[in-house]
């Protein structure tokens, strides 16, 4: 197997007085590297929207909301005795197996195994990676898709240990997109381990003479940066086409683009969950039902993952971390 990487480059606004202002304390390396891939003025915007986070007063106003959670849940779980076992919750993901009949799919991907792993959180959790390599170790796959959530305080020394490691246990290629909580240094830290980050961008991947379509946009839920008529623009009616996106967010927009398979992650799939696996809440501007596991719209297959780490507070409950294979399967056309 082999891909071929397809940039899409746009330059955005033209109006943009001095694009370099906003990049004046970005690794020049960074800038080098992706300047020619997403653009002065995506790389800009994205790059200026990290340093202003804390003290963007939509920011702050939903950091204000969310603060006196913490305590109280920890507090809480102490006093109930629940703390330790949503710790042993939270340190045990589960495979998850899902099959995605897609029409139209090329007979050489028949069987083509994708593996999923989404909102590592890895400073927040220093067990995460080690359960993550455990369930990894030696399931077999013919690409390994990350789809955002990687660290929050962008700790370098970590990132490049733990991706390393990651990519020490993964066959083939391996493709990611960025999450809400994520960096745009984290660029370099992935890339330097042969995982290609895709920002507005697509890659084709190859099995003889046939190929699918694997496309990639920058963070919705906060930096909605992520541009699908960029990253799609050429496609073809009869190309399968994944995307990959940090959120659930765009369903209704990839679905009438003609993507064929959403993969996502960024709810946890509610991390804390009433018996039954009933989710309060899940961080998104849509409807539930695309919160977790596996869904349609239109034709379009899409898939939530619950992801491995967690937010906030390191436990879960009702609603194991997991790491996900998806098996596709081609079926004829209706």
């Amino acid at each position: 197997m082999s891909y071929h990487v397809d940039f899409q480059i746009f330059y955005g606004a033209s109006n943009l007085k001095d694009p370099y202002h906003n990049l004046k304390d970005l690794a020049p390396s960074l800038i080098r590297r992706l300047e020619p891939r997403i653009g002065l003025y995506h790389l800009s915007q994205r790059w200026a929207m990290e340093k202003t986070a804390p003290s963007d007063p939509w920011r702050r106003k939903r950091l204000m909301e969310r603060l006196p959670v913490r305590p109280l849940l920890n507090l809480t779980l102490g006093i109930t005795g629940l703390k330790r076992r949503g710790r042993a919750n939270a340190c045990s993901p589960v495979l998850v197996e899902n099959e995605v009949p897609l029409p139209g799919l090329p007979a050489a991907f028949h069987g083509y195994r994708i593996l999923q792993l989404t909102d590592l959180h890895l400073d927040n959790d220093d067990t995460v990676l080690e359960s993550t390599l455990g369930i990894i170790a030696g399931i077999e796959h013919d690409l390994c898709v990350f789809t955002g959530d990687y660290s929050a305080r962008h700790d370098e020394a970590l990132l490049m240990s733990a991706f390393e490691a990651l990519r020490g246990h993964l066959e083939g290629e391996a493709i990611a997109v960025l999450g809400n909580h994520d960096s745009i240094r984290v660029v370099s830290c992935l890339e330097a381990h042969g995982i290609q980050v895709l920002l507005n961008e697509r890659v084709t991947v190859t099995r003889g003479e046939e190929r699918i379509t694997l496309a990639g946009v920058d963070d919705y839920h906060y930096f909605r940066l992520a541009n699908l008529e960029r990253t799609l623009d050429g496609i073809t009616p009869r190309e399968t086409v994944i995307l990959l996106n940090h959120s659930p967010e765009q369903f209704r927009q990839a679905g009438h683009a003609g993507v064929d398979l959403y993969l996502c992650g960024h709810t946890h799939g509610g991390q804390i969950c009433l018996p039954g696996g009933l989710a309060p809440g899940f961080n998104i501007e849509c409807t539930r039902r695309v919160g977790r596991g596996a869904w349609r719209y239109g034709a379009m297959h899409g898939y939530t993952s619950r992801g491995v780490g967690t937010s906030l507070v390191n436990v879960r409950y009702n609603c194991p971390p997991e790491i996900t294979r998806h098996r596709l399967v081609g079926v004829e056309d209706n």
